[in-house]
């Protein structure tokens, strides 16, 4: 399993070329770009110290791969095969993004069936500061269902919530039906961000999870 040494050395890493980025050198590249804005608006570039919880809710349709997000988070492992949420499944890992600063994750992985979970999710959205809307890119009716989870997530969640859009199985090169300008359409005219990723190679997984510890950060900073 990934352990949390790896992935404070990953945040520091990150948060260096933030600092070569702050001193004005224009030519740091990042894996997500946003991380860099993100930071940057924090006090004086550096990220608030001490212990946070963040609750991340995982919402979108049945089998866009939420389950197997999660895993390869907590435990760094993939599973070819599953049974569908039924409900909801609650995992925790924590992760220090510097020596000062950890975060536990308390992630609520929800069932994706819209109208049988529809009497459960206020209840499981409760007290939620993060949510991942999650489509499967080989899926074309996995667009339209975006704003249909935004606006439930919008329904049960009034105050303010740091909410991420996640292209999932983008390793299915062959299979993609929904491309990137697609996704990014859709995020910008809700105002949030989005990151394509793969729960079977691990692509920008990890990624996700910071990027989302960081904007909550940025919020309590």
């Amino acid at each position: 399993t990934t352990s949390d040494t790896e992935l404070r050395v990953y945040s520091e890493h990150i948060a260096g070329k933030i600092e070569l980025l702050l001193e004005g050198n224009e030519n740091v590249s990042l894996e997500i770009p946003a991380l860099l804005r993100v930071l940057a608006k924090s006090k004086d570039g550096k990220i608030p110290t001490g212990d946070f919880s963040i609750k991340l809710i995982l919402t979108g349709n049945y089998k866009v791969g939420k389950t197997s997000l999660v895993l390869r988070f907590v435990e760094n492992t993939f599973k070819n095969s599953y049974n569908s949420t039924i409900g909801v499944e609650i995992s925790q890992k924590s992760i220090n993004i510097s020596d000062t600063t950890k975060i536990e994750f308390v992630i609520w992985d929800i069932g994706g069936q819209m109208i049988q979970m529809a009497p459960y999710r206020k209840r499981f959205y409760s007290g939620a500061n993060s949510a991942f809307i999650v489509i499967d890119r080989t899926r074309s009716n996995n667009l339209d269902s975006i704003e249909t989870w935004y606006s439930d997530v919008k329904d049960h969640i009034t105050k303010d919530i740091n909410v991420i859009l996640i292209g999932n199985k983008s390793d299915l090169v062959d299979d993609i039906v929904i491309s990137e300008d697609q996704i990014k359409e859709i995020a910008e005219k809700n105002g949030f961000n989005y990151i394509l990723t793969s729960a079977k190679t691990g692509e920008n997984v990890l990624e996700s999870f910071l990027y989302i510890a960081y904007k909550f950060l940025e919020s309590v900073s």
